[in-house]
């Protein structure tokens, strides 16, 4: 009898791709959609901010389409001098939902005068 990878139990598969580095779940993760969810949880995510734009489509990108993908938020770092009022609830939201979600979060930089 042989067995497919995709009909292990769910906890099985967390399991397995828990002893992957973060290269090999990030190839494992695309080879098939239904593997994707569980590998692609092993890659972490840095998300540098040198200016409003990259703040705005780091938000926007962390914070749609694919639930949780906070939770792979390692590193937030906002390197600009103009930090506004808009800027600083996009900040909120990532910094909320990746310290409530995630136990890699290492942290919040911020740099400018």
């Amino acid at each position: 009898m042989t067995t497919n990878l995709l009909s292990l139990n769910n906890d099985i598969l967390l399991l397995l791709v828990s002893f992957l580095s973060r290269g090999d779940a990030l190839k494992f993760s695309l080879t098939a959609k239904e593997i994707y969810p569980f590998a692609i949880r092993q890659v972490p995510t840095i998300a540098p901010c040198h200016n409003a734009e990259q703040l705005t489509k780091a938000h926007a990108y962390m914070l749609s389409d694919i639930p949780n993908r906070a939770r792979r938020l390692v590193d937030l770092t906002i390197a600009y001098y103009r930090f506004d009022s808009e800027s600083a609830i996009l900040a909120k939201d990532l910094l909320t939902e990746a310290a409530m979600h995630s136990l890699l979060f290492r942290g919040f930089n911020w740099s400018g005068s």
